[in-house]
């Protein structure tokens, strides 16, 4: 539900093209983002809400995320690894206990030139005075992950809307970023001992 009151908010503005066709994201980033979505599990679907720190590494195909929230109205904090090289995500929580999951965890593609990448048209994000000007771009990963970035005129990410409703456990979400910033601290992307297969 928060997410489609959300996509209710964005207003298209008729432009010729894209500001951002050359827009890469960088190969080292980190960010705070309010994540908001749903999963299906088996026990039924599952309301998730949290507000995370994102490092991002593509050369180590690596990413982590900080996470402190709520799932399904319970409180919840773990880390998250995304090690896209050998096709795995790690959660390790607050009890130091890690573990792993054989999931399709395919990198996004960085640059929106990619053919990959398809135009969805320009958009506003707030009211009167107060806009943030954004092009979308949308992708499909792995056949079955459908996903949009909103980014402003300097290849600033403000929205990424993840539905991957083909899963084994079907989900969407919608990440608002803030606090973007270039590069990375290398070691906060070193797995724990415990995490290692």
């Amino acid at each position: 539900m928060v997410v489609v009151g959300l996509l209710l908010c964005f207003v298209q503005v008729a432009l010729s093209g894209p500001v951002t066709e050359h827009c890469c994201l960088p190969r080292q980033f980190t960010a705070t983002v309010m994540e908001n979505g749903v999963v299906q599990l088996p026990t039924g679907p599952t309301a998730i809400d949290y507000f995370s720190h994102i490092t991002f590494d593509i050369d180590k195909m690596m990413m982590r995320m900080d996470r402190d929230g709520y799932v399904h109205n319970k409180p919840d904090s773990q880390t998250m690894f995304n090690d896209y090289k050998a096709n795995r995500t790690y959660f390790y929580n607050k009890d130091r206990f890690c573990s792993p999951m054989h999931v399709a965890t395919v990198p996004p593609v960085l640059c929106f030139s990619d053919s990959s990448y398809h135009f969805e048209g320009r958009h506003h994000f707030g009211s009167k005075d107060h806009n943030i000007i954004s092009d979308a771009w949308s992708t499909t990963l792995n056949g079955n992950i459908n996903m949009t970035f909103y980014v402003t005129e300097d290849c600033t990410p403000v929205t990424q809307i993840i539905i991957a409703l083909e899963n084994e456990y079907p989900s969407q979400s919608i990440w608002t970023y803030t606090k973007f910033q270039h590069g990375v601290k290398p070691e906060l992307l070193t797995l724990p001992a415990n995490c290692h297969p």
